[in-house]
């Protein structure tokens, strides 16, 4: 079986930053575990379906406006392991 680091192709950094976005009609904010050019890992409790497209804003400190960025959710994982993963 392929490690991790072996199925990716794009190597991810690890790095914390707010997320904040909604579903349906409640806003959520949570913090990212590692950024790539193709994709995050959100740490969530509430993790959105497989498939759902969503908005969300990427805060980063010392830039005046969040980055809004359209992501799907391509996976979650289970509660003992983390949470979801969305492609921006």
């Amino acid at each position: 079986m392929a490690s991790e680091s072996e199925r990716r192709g794009d190597v991810r950094a690890p790095i914390e930053l707010k997320i904040e976005y909604k579903s349906l009609n409640t806003f959520f904010a949570d913090y990212t575990a590692n950024l790539s050019t193709r994709g995050t890992f959100i740490r969530t409790p509430n993790p959105l379906p497989v498939g759902t497209e969503f908005n969300f804003k990427l805060v980063v400190p010392r830039m005046d406006n969040a980055i809004e960025l359209r992501g799907v959710v391509r996976w979650i994982r289970g509660k003992d392991q983390g949470t979801q993963e969305s492609k921006g």
